[in-house]
């Protein structure tokens, strides 16, 4: 691949001079070498893994141009297309043969021969396309792997194994993008919109094998803005209004556009804006589009009070200023954040004190936290499921509730305590989560400083409520309080460091433990 000698021995010795750890009930065994693959966890490994597959994707390009093995030849000229790869997932595509077949069983090993790298025929499905399904069974016999059927999932996500912080981006990047084709040119039913937003909602809480878990919060306040006690994700139904609502703005401004004439040709130079009373009567696209004033309308929202002319129209081309953003360009998140506010996103609740120096799990278990929403044993038992024990797992004293867990627990009052005396603050006697919070946020110091306390607060959550599982689940830890303390500076430097600019915290770890409010 044409790298170069010096690079090649950098990597070489990374791999060579690194050792390994296994961990067994927690301890970790002593270290070993090495000896094939890259290492869990390592930022390098998943680039080196690219470049070990990419060998698996030219072997398979110099088959099928040698003609050992057969991909799908597309029409008018096109290309053959052999394999598609993503990361360790991959699909193998060619033509319904036994020889295609057994050629291809025969160059994967020699992938694994050369690589060190098997395919696992035991979780690898075979499919076919116009052949039967009995030879499809035969097939994979052969090969020792499962026959499969049309259609089948490819690169699906699984929210067990995202933490609730990766199922918030996903949901924010992915789920929320992939109708926006649609969404820009289509008002979706009332019942679309609420079978989108029932998959995101059931991707967040988890969907385990079909079966829907508990949704700890209602998905309205999930959606609402952080400022209302939510997660900011936003409503599909105000990105569908306000992706419409961009026409308008379109059509005020790109005069000399093919779709603008057009649209101008068949309903008028006003394009039917004007007359709102009528436009309910033009067909197809542009009348969802126009009609879109009245789902605003419905909510008190001043649709049309938002396209304001600016004062410098010289009277033949009318410059116009959108009321919703200070610089008066439109955009699609100020009008969606002003739907979300006045209609279905009502929520009567604190801010979220969303901190971004710390994992987004991390806030999201605090947020959790502030609506009385965790899984404690009296918040399952008023959801009828069924606990051995309704004691708190880390003093066996009391109901676990979350102001006994985190408040009102000998080892959560000993941690709290080892917290003020490193921050060298006092924040007196609390009697509820919401007080611990007020008082954390009048620690002295600047405002950087407050929000890191902050921030260290929601640590010092997650830590209990990590162990609390760790109890509840019998799995070992250990259980004196300096480790927890240590438990706790350790992490929350290490966020600190790698979220907070260097102007802002340029600190060591001596003076993060001697004196944390210096550092900002």
């Amino acid at each position: 691949m044409s790298f170069g000698v010096k690079w090649r021995a950098w990597i070489k010795g990374c791999l060579r001079t690194t050792s390994v750890a296994v961990l067994i009930n927690g301890s970790p065994t002593h270290e070993f070498p090495l000896g094939r693959g890259v290492r869990q966890g390592d930022p390098l490994a998943p680039l080196l893994f690219i470049l070990a597959a990419e060998a698996l994707n030219i072997m398979m390009l110099e088959a099928s141009r040698k003609g050992i093995f057969k991909g799908i030849k597309l029409p008018n000229s096109g290309p053959e297309i052999s394999i598609l790869q993503f990361a360790d997932d991959v699909l193998i595509m060619g033509e319904w043969t036994r020889t295609n077949a057994t050629n291809l069983i025969r160059l994967l090993r020699c992938f694994q021969l050369s690589s060190g790298l098997k395919v696992n025929m035991q979780k690898s499905n075979i499919m076919g396309v116009g052949a039967d399904y009995e030879e499809v069974v035969s097939v994979a016999s052969r090969l020792h792997c499962r026959p499969g059927l049309f259609p089948f999932t490819y690169l699906a996500w699984k929210s067990k194994i995202l933490s609730y912080g990766g199922r918030l981006v996903l949901i924010k990047s992915v789920l929320g993008s992939l109708g926006l084709h649609y969404l820009s040119l289509l008002k979706a039913p009332t019942s679309i919109i609420n079978k989108l937003e029932s998959i995101r909602s059931r991707f967040f809480w988890g969907d385990k094998g079909g079966v829907r878990k508990i949704s700890w919060i209602s998905w309205s306040t999930t959606l609402a803005d952080k400022d209302a006690g939510g997660l900011g994700i936003s409503s599909l139904r105000a990105l569908n209004l306000a992706l419409l609502a961009r026409w308008w703005w379109r059509f005020k401004l790109e005069h000399n556009h093919i779709w603008r004439l057009v649209i101008i040709a068949l309903h008028g130079d006003d394009g039917g804006m004007n007359n709102l009373v009528r436009n309910g009567r033009f067909p197809g696209l542009w009348r969802n589009i126009l009609k879109i004033h009245k789902e605003y309308n419905s909510f008190n929202l001043p649709f049309a009070d938002w396209f304001q002319r600016d004062q410098s129209s010289n009277g033949i081309n009318i410059s116009w200023r959108w009321a919703l953003t200070s610089h008066g360009n439109f955009s699609v998140s100020s009008i969606r954040a002003a739907y979300d506010a006045n209609s279905l996103l009502q929520v009567s609740f604190r801010n979220s004190w969303w901190v971004t120096r710390v994992p987004s799990k991390i806030n999201i278990l605090a947020w959790r936290l502030l609506h009385k929403r965790l899984p404690t044993k009296i918040n399952l038992a008023k959801r009828g499921v069924v606990c051995l024990s309704s004691l708190c797992p880390l003093c066996d004293c009391v109901e676990e509730d979350e102001e006994h867990l985190f408040i009102g627990c000998s080892i959560s009052r000993q941690l709290l305590k080892d917290l003020c005396k490193w921050w060298k603050v006092d924040i007196g006697q609390v009697n509820s989560i919401d007080n611990l919070l007020d008082r954390s946020a009048e620690v002295a110091g600047n405002f950087s400083c407050k929000k890191a306390f902050i921030g260290v607060m929601y640590g010092f959550f997650w830590i209990i409520w990590n162990l609390r599982n760790r109890k509840t689940f019998s799995v070992p830890s250990q259980t004196t309080a300096t480790f927890f303390a240590g438990q706790l500076q350790a992490y929350s430097f290490f966020w600190f460091k790698n979220r907070v600019p260097k102007v802002v915290m340029a600190t060591s770890w001596i003076e993060w433990c001697n004196s944390p409010m210096s550092c900002f």
